[in-house]
C-alpha cells in the first residue's frame, strides 16, 4: 500500500462504494437487459427542444458567461420555480425566490444540507428502505443513522417517536412521493403526524421530492413544506433530472431563512458559482408552453411501462415466488421473494447467468434485516413492453435456478 494513503483525512474513511453503480457496471459489462436504472428513458427526453432551449441561452448571453452575480443561481429560474410550486400548492404564500438555491442536481443539495447541519455524532433518521446515496452524504459528515419502517401510508410515526424519546434526532430524511426504492407515497394524515412530531421533538424534516410530478392516476398529497404549521423546520429538495434530463444537473433547495446564509457560504466554498448558461437553458425549456404537455406525456408513458412490467411479472413468476406492490407513480417496483436469503447474491447470479439486471433491496438499507431481506428493486423507466416480457422471462429462469 502506498504510504501516502495515511495522509487521507478521517472523512475519507467514512466513504464507501455505491452498490447501485456497482450493479449498473455489471449490467454494462455483461450486456444484460436492465431493470436497474433509476433514470429517465432516453427516448422520452426531448433532445431537440432541449438543444433549442440551450442554443437560445447563447444567442444573447449577456453576463451569463461571466461569474453570475448571484451564487444562489439564476434569479429568473428561481422565480419560475417559486411560481410553479405555488401554483401546485407546494409552497407557503410568503415564500419567494430568496429561499431558493439552485443546485447541480439534488445530490449536491443533500451534500450542502449535510455540511451545513450535521456535526459529528448527530442522529439522522431515514426510512427503511431509502436512497443509499443520501446515507453516504450523512455518514460523510459523521452522522449516526437509524431507520424506521414503511407501511402502505408511509413511515411509521410511532417508530420515529420511540427514537425521539430516547435520543436527540437532528434530521428526519424522507422521500414522500413514489419513494426510491419502495414506490410508496406518504399519506396526508401521516405527513401531518410526522410534522407534529418534528415540532414536538424539535428536529429538521428534509423532504426529497424528485418524483412528485410522475404520478399516474392522481397527484400525491401536498408537500410537508406547504403546511402552514411547518414552523420553518422543513427543507425541500427538487430536481429537473427526472422530468427533463439527468445530464443537465439542475435541481433546487427551498430553505428557511435561518439556514440560507450558511448554505450560500458552503456553495461559495466549494465552487463559487453555478453554470448560469445551463440554468438559462432550463428556464427557456420550462417556459415553453409545451413543458406541461411533456409532463403529461411522461406520466402516460411511464404508466404504460409500469403496466407492462406488472403484467409480465404476473405472467411469468408466481406470486408466492415474488410478491410486489403496484406503484402509483415514479420509476420503481419493489418486491419480495420469501425463499431468498441473499438478494445481493441473487442479483449477481441473475446478471451473470441470465443476463438480466435487478437491484438487491439490501443496497437500500444501512441496517439490512426484515425490511430488506429477500427484496428487489425493479425500475420500469427505461424498458419497452417487449423488454419487460423478455426480462421477466429471464428473471423467472433465474429465480427457478437460484431457488433449486
Amino acid at each position: 500500500m502506498n504510504p501516502l494513503v495515511a495522509m487521507l483525512n478521517s472523512r475519507s474513511g467514512r466513504l464507501y462504494d455505491s452498490g447501485i453503480k456497482e450493479m449498473i457496471e455489471m449490467v454494462y459489462q455483461t450486456g444484460a437487459l436492465s431493470f436497474t436504472a433509476g433514470e429517465p428513458s432516453m427516448d422520452l427526453i426531448e433532445t431537440g427542444r432541449i438543444k433549442q432551449a440551450f442554443w437560445e441561452s447563447f444567442e444573447n448571453p449577456g453576463d451569463l458567461l461571466s461569474y453570475y452575480h448571484d451564487p444562489c443561481g439564476l434569479v429568473p429560474l428561481r422565480e419560475w420555480i417559486v411560481d410553479w410550486m405555488k401554483t401546485d400548492g407546494l409552497l407557503p404564500t410568503e415564500t419567494d425566490s430568496n429561499s431558493v438555491h439552485l443546485t447541480a442536481g439534488s445530490q449536491e443539495g443533500l451534500n450542502l444540507i449535510a455540511e451545513s447541519l450535521i456535526d459529528e455524532g448527530d442522529l439522522v433518521v431515514t426510512e427503511n428502505p431509502s436512497y443509499p446515496e443520501a446515507f453516504l452524504a450523512f455518514v460523510k459528515e459523521g452522522a449516526r443513522l437509524q431507520s424506521v419502517y414503511l407501511d402502505s401510508q408511509g413511515p411509521l410515526p410511532e417508530e420515529i417517536e420511540n427514537i425521539a424519546k430516547r435520543d436527540k434526532i437532528k434530521i428526519f430524511y424522507t422521500i414522500p412521493c413514489f419513494q426510491n426504492p419502495s414506490g410508496s407515497v406518504t399519506s396526508q394524515s401521516r405527513r401531518e403526524e410526522i410534522l407534529a412530531l418534528a415540532k414536538r421533538y424539535n428536529f429538521i424534516l428534509l423532504e426529497d421530492d424528485p418524483y412528485r410530478h410522475l404520478w399516474f392516476n392522481s397527484p400525491p398529497p401536498p408537500s410537508y413544506l406547504s403546511f402552514a404549521e411547518n414552523d420553518d423546520r422543513v427543507i425541500y429538495l427538487g430536481s429537473f433530472s427526472k422530468i427533463i434530463a439527468p445530464g443537465i444537473r439542475c435541481g433546487w433547495i427551498v430553505a428557511p431563512g435561518w439556514i440560507n446564509r450558511t448554505l450560500l457560504r458552503s456553495r461559495v466554498a466549494s465552487h463559487l458559482n453555478l453554470p448560469a448558461p445551463i440554468q438559462q437553458g432550463v428556464l427557456n425549456y420550462v417556459r415553453n408552453s409545451t413543458f406541461f404537455d411533456h409532463l403529461a406525456h411522461l406520466r402516460e408513458a411511464y404508466e404504460k411501462r409500469r403496466n407492462a412490467l406488472v403484467t409480465s411479472l404476473q405472467r411469468h413468476i408466481p406470486s408466492d415466488f415474488f410478491s410486489f406492490n403496484v406503484p402509483e407513480g415514479g420509476f420503481f417496483l419493489w418486491g419480495r421473494a420469501p425463499f431468498m436469503h441473499d438478494s445481493g447474491g441473487f442479483a449477481r447470479y441473475a446478471v451473470n447467468t441470465e443476463r438480466v439486471g435487478v437491484l438487491s433491496g439490501e443496497i437500500f438499507s444501512f441496517d439490512p434485516g426484515s425490511a430488506t431481506k429477500g427484496t428487489l428493486r425493479l425500475s420500469f423507466a427505461k424498458i419497452t413492453e417487449k423488454e419487460a416480457e423478455e426480462g421477466c422471462t429471464r428473471l423467472a429462469r433465474a429465480f427457478s435456478k437460484f431457488a433449486s
